[in-house]
């Protein structure tokens, strides 16, 4: 009866969501599915306490910016990171052309790469794609198109066959974000992203055994609730 995404709260309403509109349950002793006067109530999964990590986890991850030498300050080269502070480390970002060809930048961003490559004693992850490269016109259909059933294994051995050639410990794909009912605003996202998007890292991931396969998710409810992320 209340299949909200994500397994958040349902208000007396029917409607989802994670802020106190939601989540906190008011009937006191009334019967069940009612609510204080002036408020929404919640009749299931109700509830918004934090739940906190320690910050002493297995892994470490920080991403590094492969296009900061085209700054005019606070650039920095791979060599400079103390790699003993991080288990993983990203390279952002790495793009893909209409026809599903790997790319890592201009001359610059592809000298930071060959730099990051050097790099030992971390886990060196190429990551595709980024905010401008998911909602730009001249890109945003990529991911879109890409992970559609006709593209999706082309799209993903492309980058699995890449990530194994420059031996790289594993791939991570940023896009942002699939299904959004707002972006990019002059297109929309479209309710079969989710879906396809699992298809393709389905195929993503055994296509790259012994390497990790990871994603950014948003930590808005709005856009996260479109990932099939369970």
């Amino acid at each position: 009866m209340n299949p909200c995404p994500l397994r958040s709260c349902c208000n007396i309403w029917g409607q989802c969501g994670v802020s106190k509109d939601f989540c906190v349950d008011t009937r006191g002793n009334g019967a069940p599915g009612t609510a204080a006067p002036g408020t929404h109530g919640c009749i299931s999964n109700c509830g918004n306490a934090i739940i906190r990590g320690t910050g002493n986890g297995a892994i470490k991850l920080a991403y590094f910016q492969g296009y900061s030498l085209s700054r005019p300050c606070l650039y920095q080269d791979p060599s400079q990171i103390d790699t003993s502070k991080y288990t993983h480390l990203h390279f952002a970002f790495g793009t893909l052309t209409p026809d599903y060809e790997v790319e890592v930048g201009d001359t610059l961003a592809q000298y930071q790469f060959r730099e990051f490559k050097r790099l030992r004693n971390v886990k060196r992850i190429l990551s595709f794609g980024g905010w401008a490269f998911s909602t730009d016109p001249a890109t945003y259909l990529i991911f879109r198109n890409g992970v559609k059933p006709e593209n999706r294994r082309r799209m993903a051995t492309n980058i699995a066959n890449f990530i194994i050639k420059h031996g790289l410990n594993g791939v991570d794909i940023d896009w942002e974000y699939p299904g959004a009912p707002d972006l990019p605003e002059f297109d929309p996202g479209k309710a079969e992203d989710g879906p396809n998007y699992l298809a393709f890292l389905i195929i993503l991931k055994t296509s790259l055994p012994g390497r990790s396969t990871a994603i950014a998710a948003p930590a808005s409810y709005w856009y996260l609730k479109h990932f099939p992320i369970q």
